[in-house]
């Protein structure tokens, strides 16, 4: 068995000159939570969706597909890979009988165009079957 630890960075604001504008720094993943892939049903990631664009300091909803071998109807725990600009649970679970979960992503509230959100997924243990999407983040 092979578990995968996620380290967390906190988000941090740093001040931009006397305008007081701040920029945001890179999120990442939740604080030291272990995906043990010991309950998971065979399975793979088939698609990760976010929603494209994504408003900078938001919050929206990513979604996971899987396709399961062999007929298997059990829960499939997948983990989570954020991106420098995204934050994420690093585990979801998609309940048995069922081929997709959505779960919540948040956005750094970045100032300057031009970064894109990305959130990858995997439900293997090796992340052989590793599947990401990308969003480009929006000021409005």
């Amino acid at each position: 068995m092979r578990t995968r630890k996620l380290v967390a960075l906190p988000l941090t604001l740093l001040a931009a000159g006397t305008a007081g504008l701040a920029t945001a720094a890179p999120a990442s993943a939740g604080v030291g939570v272990t995906c043990s892939f010991t309950s998971t049903t065979t399975a793979r990631v088939t698609s990760v969706t976010l929603p494209d664009p994504v408003d900078a300091g938001s919050t929206v909803s990513g979604l996971v597909t899987i396709d399961r071998s062999g007929g298997n109807t059990g829960a499939v725990e997948i983990s989570l890979a954020p991106s420098s600009w995204t934050r994420t649970n690093a585990c979801v679970f998609v309940p048995a009988g069922q081929s997709s979960v959505r779960f919540d992503v948040a956005i750094s509230p970045v100032t300057s165009e031009g970064n894109y959100a990305q959130v990858g997924a995997y439900a293997t243990p090796d992340g052989a079957d590793y599947q990401g999407a990308t969003s480009l983040i929006v000021l409005r």
